[in-house]
């Protein structure tokens, strides 16, 4: 209930973990900042496209190789 009052919060997956999605880096850090001391928070950001398909892109086309 606590994330509620910023943001519609969110569960991972796996539930381990409740999130919530923000408009930038400098809200989060203060929510972050804010949260109660019983609970661990972290910062983060998402991105679009994972870094290990870009990566593996690189070296199929190091190898010569074309995607599949």
């Amino acid at each position: 209930h606590w994330l509620g009052q910023y943001s519609a919060p969110r569960m991972s997956g796996t539930g381990a973990s409740i999130f919530a999605l923000l408009d930038t880096v400098a809200d989060a850090e203060k929510i972050a900042s804010q949260t109660p001391d019983r609970w661990t928070t972290k910062v983060a950001t998402r991105i679009n496209r994972s870094p290990l398909l870009a990566a593996r892109a690189e070296f199929l086309g190091a190898q010569g190789l074309r995607r599949v």
